[in-house]
């Protein structure tokens, strides 16, 4: 990753400021997984498992600047050094679910020990952190004679700081607002409490469910003034995160899936929700928001091996205390055709069709007003995909949401 940097002063005088930032970085992701199901007798089963992580990132980095005498680029030593991060996670669980005529239920406990260790090889920092930590869980369903389904479900989780997070330097794009990690984040962890009532119709199935969650001490990022200046007077300021906060999600979800006939679906998913944020420094950065996000499908059968979709979805502007995230809505289409006597797979997708989706950030903080905005361009791409067997489809989706490829910059807006 090598940028370089050109910033211009127009006033009150004429100046210009060249840097070089280069980062050599890699990633390494090692993953095992296994699971045993037991059934046992009166219609009840013992499931377990185990799954360990192991991660290791290094990052190289150098910041030089231009000296306009020499014309030569000098390195800065306070933004120079190699890290090096290790993370490994041992997980346990076990699930014992029994049912009977109209009721279950699950009971289940996890346990995760953590190890982590981040190395500054330059400046000789080592910071480590190995904790365990116990995660019960509980699910309740009972089912009517009607055709719907009431369900109670608790479960507690962690949240591990991500590899930018903990990453001590990170990224330099303005020499202004330097965009830093912090090697003694902690985990934060949620409850998470869900009740939800399924019925279904002729040819209408609904979904309505309540959630609230509840979290301490967030991941939360923040300005501080680092009491220096830059050569032309400005305050400079660093951007990091901290465990700060406590955070509440209420919301309501309703899904509907309607199948007039066995060509035609549509589907429907509304979901407004309050987030609340407290118990930050000073109540700087408090705020409570109330968000509605929809998601809309329709899809059309055209034959028993080619069918068209469209999808969509629109959410409303999030404010907090100090920023605010713009509406968001888009629509993509999707054409799909099976071939090769169903083991084969083309699919042609568009991504934003009409061209709305865009991301418009407007931020109040550091004495700086900062507009920023991203607008992507219509997204075509087509896929064929064969399968060797009808099994090898079955949980592709699941096992690639265990590893965040994009680990190498903070999200935007985060």
């Amino acid at each position: 990753d090598n940028n370089h940097i050109k910033e211009f002063e127009t006033f009150p005088s004429n100046s210009e400021l060249e840097q070089d930032s280069d980062k050599n970085q890699t990633y390494n992701n090692y993953y095992f997984k296994a699971d045993y199901t037991l059934p046992l007798k009166n219609n009840s089963k013992l499931e377990a498992g185990f799954k360990s992580n192991f991660r290791i990132y290094k990052n190289d980095f150098s910041i030089s600047q231009l000296d306009p005498v020499s014309g030569q680029y000098i390195e800065l030593s306070d933004y120079e050094n190699i890290i090096d991060y290790y993370e490994n996670i041992y997980a346990f669980y076990a699930n014992y679910s029994k049912e009977y005529d109209k009721f279950s239920y699950a009971l289940g406990l996890r346990t995760e020990l953590s190890y982590t260790q981040i190395e500054e090889e330059l400046n000789h920092g080592v910071y480590k952190n190995d904790y365990t930590n116990w995660f019960p869980s509980a699910t309740l369903n009972y089912s009517f004679e009607n055709n719907s389904t009431i369900s109670i479900y608790y479960a507690p989780y962690i949240t591990r700081p991500t590899i930018t997070e903990l990453n001590p330097f990170n990224s330099f794009t303005d020499e202004r607002f330097q965009q830093l990690g912090n090697p003694f984040l902690q985990p934060y962890y949620t409850n998470y409490f869900l009740i939800e009532y399924q019925k279904d119709f002729n040819k209408l199935s609904m979904n309505l469910a309540a959630y609230y969650s509840h979290s301490k001490d967030r991941i939360l990022f923040v300005f501080e003034n680092t009491g220096r200046q830059t050569a032309d007077g400005f305050d400079i300021y660093t951007r990091f995160p901290v465990n700060l906060g406590t955070l509440d999600y209420t919301g309501l979800e309703l899904e509907l899936t309607y199948s007039p006939n066995n060509k035609l679906r549509f589907y429907t998913s509304i979901s407004p929700y309050i987030s609340d944020l407290s118990d930050t420094n000073n109540g700087t950065y408090d705020y409570q928001n109330t968000v509605w996000f929809t998601k809309l499908m329709a899809m059309y059968r055209v034959t028993n091996t080619f069918k068209i979709q469209l999808y969509g979805e629109y959410q409303t502007a999030i404010k907090t205390a100090v920023n605010e995230i713009e509406a968001i809505k888009y629509m993509n289409a999707t054409a799909s055709k099976d071939i090769l006597n169903g083991n084969a797979t083309i699919t042609f997708r568009a991504n934003d069709i009409f061209h709305s989706r865009e991301y418009i950030y407007n931020t109040i903080e550091a004495n700086t007003i900062s507009n920023r905005t991203a607008i992507f361009d219509t997204q075509y791409l087509l896929s064929f995909t064969y399968r060797f067997n009808k099994a090898s489809k079955r949980n592709s989706h699941n096992r690639a949401k265990e590893i965040n490829k994009n680990i190498f910059e903070f999200e935007e807006g985060k």
